[in-house]
């Protein structure tokens, strides 16, 4: 029973940060807000390298999944 309240609340923890963060739960938002801070770059141009890396990768029209694909690019560049 502890387990399940423990998990409940990380859940709602992590849920919480994530939208306080980024202010949207959309993978695509995600990419443009880190792409803008790992290189410092106003979103406007932040989500024109985003949208140039997805094409780069052969996605056309992305989803949630490719953006969260890129968004962990974008990430792992960072560490």
């Amino acid at each position: 029973m502890r387990w399940i309240i423990f998990i409940s609340l990380f859940l709602v923890f992590a849920t919480g940060a994530t939208f306080a963060r980024y202010s949207s739960f959309d993978t695509c938002r995600w990419l443009v807000v880190d792409t803008a801070s790992t290189y410092s770059l106003p979103e406007t141009a932040a989500m024109a390298r985003a949208r140039a890396d997805l094409l780069v990768h052969g996605v056309i029209d992305p989803n949630g999944l490719d953006c969260l694909y890129a968004w962990w690019r974008v990430r792992r560049h960072v560490s």
